[in-house]
């Protein structure tokens, strides 16, 4: 079951052969066969010590290696482009390849050299691509989905599938005029970051295609499904899972769905060379239990990254990633993309943060043990498809260890939290400490990263394994008895046993001292200084001392390949601890960073209420170094459901609405929020428009980009849902902008009873407060004092009930460095202009008439 082998990359490449057919060698006749089946992959072919590539492969792995670019005689045509990387250093390079974009095929020799056979076998043994990248010097990541997909009948059928963690995740979305298949896998890549799309060969050759899906940064590669027809499709999915039917994953009517989860697991198994079901079942992506959060919401709320630099540091995440183990990343960067909508399943992560915000000892002991806890999910990962080493067990088993002694600390606590009693009742400890037996017995402390390097099984093991030892051990002593007797035999102090890999065990003997060599030294080779020699009892001890390595190197992985396959057959066990573990870690760093933070806990009423008294941007309040003023809200369709916002530019209005979604989300993922009181009824969806930013390669500009996302708004949006509206209209012209942003807020009043916030510096726009009921107008509080060239003003960040008078875009400008000459202009043209405005509001309820 269990095989070691190095790595293969594949790319977007197209390889021509001719160059090496031209003068092709029995060697270069393989490569030649083996590169045909990856012709859009860069194949890493063993030679030796080490991996070599040839061709354009050379080419691009020199490049982007930074190695040597050399050549292969091929005869009077010249050279063949070769480059090569030492095989017990690959890994490293190979990381670097799958990171520039490439997959990787590793061709491995799969026989021994023997007399009479010009070529020994070779076969790729894996592939890694960008979501496979198992490594052991790669560094686990929480982007690592692997997105698929299928049209059928009218419907998208979406999986996507992290072999770091198992976890699958299935959908089927309907197609329609306006929602074709490319923007709905635009939408999912946004939403959940995969680092490689898989494209049928039609999309992946439409260059558009390629390069929309590229520009969200993540990778694009063609894969031919073996199964396209839905009853293959499900044979595929049922024998993966070992089920009679799809109905319990909730897919029995979903066939779409169903085929590309079936190209993922293909796709996974043809790659990995395995056949080892890993992988959870598949949960949907789409689901009533959780909250919709689009890709332009998670984009424009920062969640991940900043929308400007990209810098994961000023993101939700980051200010909520208190962890200490990489499955509780994992976790955490599923539940912010994921937030809940059960109440009573919220209450209990918010019990269990309130546990660890308020007990220091049961918070040190949990962050203490997880501190030493390692990638399970990831190791369980790698030994299930043939890249995991007896490291990996050691991993297990330390985590193993440090998972019962948290379990055991905990029991004696009282008043434990719902999550932290179960976590301690779980019925899989027995298995548990079954397990951790296993490799406390069978692994080495230390086992080397290579197998074949021997060392993995510990001593007292297996009594064969120690007899093979022990004549290995007893090497050394023999070895002294040979020479101290020949010493005394010939006279020869300064006689020597030695061993290289050339000639094996030898006896050197001074220049001095030949002429006291015996008739029965036979000579092996001539030194400039010394003779080295055999004896017959030096060779016989050599057969047994190698043979003996060998049979050792065969039995350790025999034994190791017995333990993996205890271990997976466990492999639920493992995943559910895994789970465990990291919800504890999440929820313990939630009870932490609440009490750094002063953060309280939410309050989930039945209502659409959303109040939030003292209310502060998670992110924002880090970074301030004079102090982050807060604010409040209060929304209902009792009362004002919509917030019109108005106020001076850099005056935190973009602040202020981003906060109140941000602390919605934080609230529905389960960890306290950075205000002093929060009351809300569940939120079903968080819409965003934010931002300015035109899309050239499609042809939008950055009206047109606005006006593409704010329908998508208007089209989607649900009683329940949050939209934050940040200057929407402010892309095209005064008058026009100001007529859509009225009729938008009309719509929105009307249409829904969604809760709105829309920051605007259309002043007439707070008009619409005076006609609706449930409109509320407010400003960004400033403070203005006078100057001898114009007024300058102080921004106070605070929101006041009311209507701004002005948005002091000149003051900004003057605190933004422009010339003085400029602004004092500005001013006058600002006055002049000011006089002669006649903008009127809108009357018509039909036609707005705005001048």
């Amino acid at each position: 079951m269990y095989r070691y082998f190095r790595l293969y990359l594949t790319c977007p490449i197209m390889v021509c052969m001719s160059d090496s057919m031209s003068f092709e060698t029995p060697m270069m006749k393989q490569y030649n066969d083996i590169k045909s089946d990856y012709p859009d992959a860069i194949l890493l072919f063993r030679l030796g010590d080490f991996y070599e590539m040839f061709l354009e492969d050379a080419k691009i792995g020199s490049r982007v290696l930074g190695i040597t670019l050399t050549g292969r005689d091929k005869g009077k045509d010249g050279k063949i482009p070769m480059c090569g990387v030492p095989y017990h250093a690959a890994e490293g390079y190979i990381t670097k390849l799958v990171k520039a974009g490439y997959k990787v095929a590793i061709c491995e020799q799969t026989t021994v050299p023997t007399k009479g056979k010009s070529i020994v076998e070779r076969e790729v043994v894996r592939v890694v691509t960008p979501s496979m990248l198992l490594n052991e010097t790669a560094e686990a990541s929480t982007q690592d989905l692997l997105l698929t997909t299928h049209v059928l009948r009218n419907v998208l059928g979406i999986s996507l599938v992290s072999i770091q963690s198992g976890d699958v995740y299935v959908s089927s979305e309907p197609l329609s005029k306006k929602r074709d298949p490319i923007s709905i896998i635009e939408e999912y890549v946004s939403r959940y970051r995969p680092a490689e799309v898989l494209l049928p060969r039609s999309w992946y050759e439409d260059p558009e295609i390629i390069s929309r899906i590229r520009r969200l940064g993540t990778s694009p590669f063609v894969y031919d499904a073996p199964h396209t027809k839905i009853t293959a499709a499900t044979q595929v999915v049922k024998q993966y899972y070992k089920v009679m039917t799809l109905e319990s994953f909730g897919l029995k009517d979903q066939p779409a769905a169903i085929i590309a989860l079936s190209v993922a697991l293909s796709y996974v198994t043809q790659t990995q060379k395995q056949k080892s079901a890993f992988l959870r079942s598949p949960m949907h992506a789409t689901s009533k239990d959780y909250m919709q959060l689009s890709g332009q919401t998670i984009r424009n709320l920062e969640l991940f990254s900043s929308a400007r630099s990209s810098d994961p540091s000023t993101s939700l995440f980051a200010a909520l990633d208190n962890t200490h183990t990489v499955m509780g990343k994992r976790l955490l960067s599923t539940w912010i993309t994921r937030p809940l909508l059960s109440v009573d399943v919220l209450k209990k992560r918010h019990d269990t943060v309130s546990y660890f915000s308020q007990n220091n000892d049961s918070v040190e002991v949990v962050r203490e043990h997880l501190s030493r806890v390692h990638d399970i999910e990831r190791s369980v990962s790698r030994l299930s498809v043939g890249v995991g080493s007896a490291r990996d067990g050691v991993s297990i088993r330390t985590s193993l260890c440090e998972a019962t002694e948290m379990k055991d600390k905990l029991r004696n606590m009282s008043k434990l939290p719902h999550l932290v009693e179960s976590f301690v009742k779980r019925g899989y400890w027995s298995t548990v400490t079954d397990l951790y037996e296993l490799l406390s017995h069978s692994l080495a402390d230390e086992p080397p990263a290579i197998i074949s390097d021997g060392g993995m099984i510990r001593d007292g093991y297996n009594q064969r394994l120690d007899e093979l030892r022990a004549i290995r051990r007893g090497g050394t002593d023999t070895l002294k008895k040979i020479e101290n007797r020949e010493r005394e035999r010939t006279g020869i102090s300064t006689l020597k046993v030695k061993f290289n890999k050339v000639f094996g065990y030898y006896i050197e003997v001074s220049k001095a001292n030949i002429d006291k060599v015996p008739e029965d030294f036979i000579r092996r080779q001539t030194l400039t200084n010394a003779e080295r020699y055999i004896i017959p009892e030096l060779k016989e001890y050599e057969d047994t001392v190698l043979n003996a390595d060998a049979q050792i190197i065969t039995l350790e992985l025999e034994l190791f390949t017995r333990v993996v396959e205890m271990l997976l057959d466990n492999i639920g066990v493992l995943q559910e601890l895994s789970r465990d573990l990291s919800v504890l870690d999440v929820l313990s760093g939630f009870g932490d960073t609440a009490c750094q933070f002063s953060y309280g806990r939410p309050d989930f009423v039945d209502s659409d209420e959303l109040t939030i008294i003292g209310g502060r941007h998670p992110v924002v309040e880090r970074i301030v170094s004079s102090g982050f003023v807060p604010n409040d809200i209060s929304l209902s369709s009792e009362h004002e459901r919509m917030m019109i916002l108005t106020g001076a530019n850099m005056a935190g209005k973009s602040t202020y609405i981003r906060q109140v979604a941000l602390i919605v989300i934080m609230a529905q993922v389960g960890s306290f929020v950075p205000a002093e009181k929060a009351v809300m009824g569940i939120v079903d969806q968080i819409h965003t428009r934010i931002g300015a930013m035109d899309n050239v390669a499609e042809g939008l500009s950055t009206f047109m980009v606005e006006m593409v996302e704010t329908a998508y708004i208007l089209h989607n949006l649900t009683d329940r849902s949050l939209v934050i509206l940040d200057e929407v209209g402010r892309g095209t012209s005064t008058q026009d902008g100001l007529a859509i942003a009225w009729a938008i807020t009309e719509f929105l009043e009307k249409q829904s009873k969604a809760k709105v916030l829309f920051a605007t510096h259309y002043l007439e726009l707070s008009a619409l407060a005076r006609t609706f009921d449930r409109i509320g107008c407010y400003h960004m509080a400033v403070g203005v004092t006078p100057r001898e060239k114009g007024d300058d003003v102080v921004f106070l960040y605070r929101v006041k009930e009311g209507e701004a008078t002005r948005s002091y875009g000149v003051q900004v400008a003057r605190h933004a460095g422009i010339p003085s000459d400029v602004i004092q202009r500005a001013e006058e043209l600002f006055t002049d202009i000011h006089e002669r405005s006649k903008l009127l509001t809108p009357q018509d309820k039909v036609q707005p008439t705005l001048f």
